[in-house]
């Protein structure tokens, strides 16, 4: 398991890659941090921007929109999505099962 999302995938890829040559699993978490703080924490609106780029258009929020994001990895596995309350859960358990090709 490692920290992967739209602010360090430059120093995470390659150690990535390396391990989907190698046939081993990885799971990413803290996919959706940098664009969702948590419930009364600020989030940084070019933080946000940067997944609204990666992922334009559609009706996910940025948080969902990261998890997709990630999912699109083939060198991932799966990510795990905060579920800290009714309101995440919702939101997100609709992505599961998302990963393209598998």
């Amino acid at each position: 398991m490692v920290a992967y999302n739209i602010l360090n995938r430059k120093y995470v890829e390659s150690a990535l890659a390396k391990a989907h040559k190698a046939d081993i699993g990885v799971i990413a978490m803290k996919v959706a941090r940098p664009v969702y703080m948590g419930a009364g924490r600020t989030t940084l609106p070019e933080r946000v921007k940067l997944i609204e780029d990666a992922m334009p258009g559609g009706s996910l929020k940025a948080p969902q929109k990261a998890y997709v994001w990630a999912l699109k990895s083939p060198a991932l596995a799966a990510v795990i999505s905060e579920m800290g309350n009714a309101a995440l859960v919702k939101d997100n358990l609709p992505l599961a099962g998302t990963k393209p090709g598998a």
